[in-house]
């Protein structure tokens, strides 16, 4: 083997029809105010391919985050079915949120938020596409899922749906989804389609009860994420079922 192979980050070998990947371990490390407290974490992060399973090669991160507060580290084992793609990162270089990619043909992202109450770091929603090999469905389908109860990282993410079993909407009906506006003002639409607007909006720190997503590409190919959402008008004294954009919840 030569130098230059010997080098490589990465590198592939096929024998006899199959391939094999060679193991590599790949650091890299970012700050980013997870704990908002004003002060840049450390986030470490090793990546290596040498799980298998299966006819598949599972890239495996051993995430270390140490919190400038003083809460405990958080010490983790992250799998992703794509070592090409999948990558941990900031979240928009915004405080209090870590992004997972999981990695392109799934399309699945994992967005973690930083819980006040808890002093820790919480599955806050995943957003999973289409397999470009299910012709069932289009290229353009999404599906996002916002969690209440505290999942961390050293737990399974859940495994993505892909419309074959649980929609959105029957996700949103079964579980009762309280999420809080991140937006200084949530407009409220009447339908999914920014021409709808209602004149209402919401404000940083309503809460609301999340009913159903719905996912959209506009003519000029934009995606746009919808959730439609209930939540109690005190001036009308009633329940109110409009639509916000998902940007509201810091969603992708």
């Amino acid at each position: 083997m030569n130098k230059h192979m010997m080098n490589c980050a990465f590198c592939v070998f096929m024998f006899a029809g199959n391939v094999f990947a060679q193991d590599f371990v790949d650091k890299f490390g970012f700050e980013v105010d997870l704990d908002l407290d004003g002060i840049p974490d450390k986030v470490d992060v090793a990546r290596a391919t040498s799980d298998e399973i299966g006819d598949g090669s599972f890239t495996r991160y051993n995430l270390r985050i140490d919190f400038s507060s003083g809460v405990p580290a958080v010490n983790a084992t992250l799998h992703a079915a794509e070592p090409y793609e999948s990558t941990i990162s900031s979240l928009r270089n915004k405080p209090g949120y870590l992004l997972l990619y999981i990695g392109k043909l799934d399309y699945a992202y994992a967005v973690y938020k930083w819980d006040i109450s808890l002093e820790k770091m919480c599955l806050h929603a995943t957003a999973t596409g289409i397999n470009d090999y299910i012709e069932k469905r289009s290229k353009y389908d999404k599906f996002v899922k916002l969690y209440n109860k505290c999942i961390d990282f050293n737990v399974i993410i859940p495994k993505p749906d892909f419309g074959f079993g649980e929609t959105d909407y029957d996700y949103y009906n079964k579980n009762i989804i309280q999420t809080e506006i991140v937006t200084d003002k949530a407009d409220l639409f009447d339908s999914p389609d920014k021409s709808s607007k209602s004149g209402m909006y919401l404000v940083k720190g309503d809460v609301v009860i999340v009913k159903e997503y719905k996912y959209r590409v506009d003519k000029k190919e934009n995606e746009i994420g919808w959730f439609r959402v209930q939540y109690f008008s005190k001036k009308l004294n009633r329940n109110i079922t409009k639509w916000l954009l998902s940007t509201s919840f810091d969603t992708l």
